[in-house]
C-alpha cells in the first residue's frame, strides 16, 4: 500500500524524499487500518487500487481495495490516514500544493 501511494505522490510531481527541501513539508501515516477479507495464496499476484477518502485540514485518507487478480476477487480493504507536518515535525495544515492535487484527484481531473 506504501508503495502505491508513493507512486501517487510521485506522479503528481512530489517526491517524497524531497517535499521537506523542495516545498518545506512532508507527510507521515498517522494510522493504518486494514480487514483482511480472503486467503490469499503464497505468489498470487494482487492488484492494489487506491482512491482518496476524508480530506482535512492538516490529513487526508488515502483507501486501499486488494484484488486478486485471476478472479477479481476483493481480498483486502484498508485505509491510510497521512497528516502533513512542518520540517520540524509538528502538525500544519495540508499545504496549497498538496491541496490542490487532492482537490483535482477528487473532481477526477488531473493536474498537468
Amino acid at each position: 500500500m506504501e508503495r502505491v501511494q508513493s507512486e501517487w505522490f510521485l506522479l503528481n510531481g512530489l517526491r517524497q524524499d524531497q517535499l521537506k527541501d523542495t516545498h518545506g513539508f512532508w507527510t507521515v501515516t498517522c494510522h493504518t487500518e486494514c480487514d483482511y477479507l480472503v486467503a490469499v495464496g503464497l505468489f498470487e499476484e494482487i492488484r492494489v487500487e487506491l482512491r482518496l477518502g476524508r480530506v482535512g485540514g492538516g490529513s487526508f485518507d488515502m483507501v486501499h481495495q486488494m484484488v486478486r487478480t485471476r478472479d477479481d476477487v476483493v481480498v483486502a480493504r484498508a485505509l491510510i490516514t497521512i497528516v502533513t507536518v512542518t520540517p520540524e515535525g509538528s502538525a500544519r495544515a495540508i499545504p496549497g500544493l498538496l491541496r490542490e492535487h487532492l482537490d483535482s484527484w477528487a473532481r477526477g481531473v488531473a493536474l498537468r
